[in-house]
This record gives structure tokens, sequence and C-alpha cells, in this order.
């Protein structure tokens, strides 16, 4: 039975051997993870500048020549990249042409609105607080009595007071001398 792949031969020759890849791993001083990516044909999963290097290296250490092997490899690549033709897709398919069914648009529209969501919510809340804060800071100011500043002047029988509230009809109420004296202006 003669094997097709890369990654066939080189696990038969590391199973003939009875070899683990962690034995070939210290052998080869290949990275487990690269090994077994070459065994599964996946060579494109290396780094390119150590692709051959661990093709080389890996094939050596199971008994295969390593250099006839990465040619193999990037011949049937060459091969394979000319055989491939472009696939022509069909634009008028009914597929493209059949309108989005309901409930595709309604979980589609759904999952739209559920992105929005937590970001609506925290602004809402912050809005909140924030509204919320300066009410309390109007009501605590407009609940202060007026201040009023008065600039006295005193003399042994005689008080004046200039100033006054906002009102525009002001009482005052001074005690000179032991007397209540009231003033209205």
């Amino acid at each position: 039975m003669k094997l097709h792949s890369l990654g066939e031969q080189l696990r038969a020759a590391r199973i003939k051997k009875e070899l683990s890849l962690y034995d070939v791993e210290k052998i080869s001083g290949v990275e487990a993870q690269f090994l077994l990516a070459m065994e599964m044909d996946q060579l494109k999963a290396l780094p390119e500048d150590i692709q051959q290097e661990a093709l080389e290296k890996y094939a050596t250490s199971v008994g295969l020549d390593g250099k006839r092997l990465f040619e193999e490899q990037r011949q049937n690549e060459q091969k394979l990249k000319k055989e491939k033709k472009p696939v022509e897709r069909k634009e008028d398919t009914l597929a493209a042409k059949a309108p989005m069914s309901r409930f595709l648009k309604h979980k589609r529209e759904e999952k739209r609105k559920s992105n929005y969501l937590p970001l609506l919510i925290l602004s809402a809340v912050s809005l909140l607080i924030i509204c919320s804060v300066g009410y309390i800071i109007i009501r605590h100011l407009s609940n202060q009595p007026p201040v009023i500043k008065l600039n006295t002047i005193s003399t042994v029988n005689h008080l004046s007071i200039v100033g006054g509230a906002k009102s525009s009809r002001s009482i005052s109420e001074v005690t000179v001398s032991g007397a209540n004296v009231t003033t209205t202006t």
C-alpha cells in the first residue's frame, strides 16, 4: 500500500520506529505541535522560514529523506495551484432572490436592540443620578433664609442700619439702650 500524503508517510515512519511525537521532538528539536501539524498535512501552519528545516529534521529522525519529501510536497502544491479553477458563483440563485424570513429579520433586530440595551440603561441611570443631585442642590439653596448684610454704625444713643432684604417692604427691629426700636421702610 502506497502512502500518498506527506503526513501519512511521516506518521507511518514514526510508528514503524515506535516513537511518540515527544520522542521525535527530543531527537529532532522540532516542537511537537509542529510535528503534529506536519502529520496532519498542515505544513502551512508552520512559520514559512522553518517549514523546510522542520520537515527535513522530522523526516531524518524517522529514517526518511527530508529533502526529497520537501521537494515532493512543493511539486504537489504547484500542481494543485495549476489545477485550481476559480469557482463561479451564481448571483441569481434562489437564496439571493428570496426575501429574508420574518423570523430572521426579527432575530436580527432583536440582537441589534440587545446590543444597545446595557448602554441605554447605564445612560438612563446616570441621567437620573445627575438630575437627583441637581434637584437636591437647588432645593437646599432655595430653603436658605435670605442673607442680609448690615452695615452698622453705632453711637451712644443712635443706631443706623444700611442695607435690607430683597422684599419691597422691610421691618427692622433693633435694641438701643435697652429699648426696642422698630422701623419700617
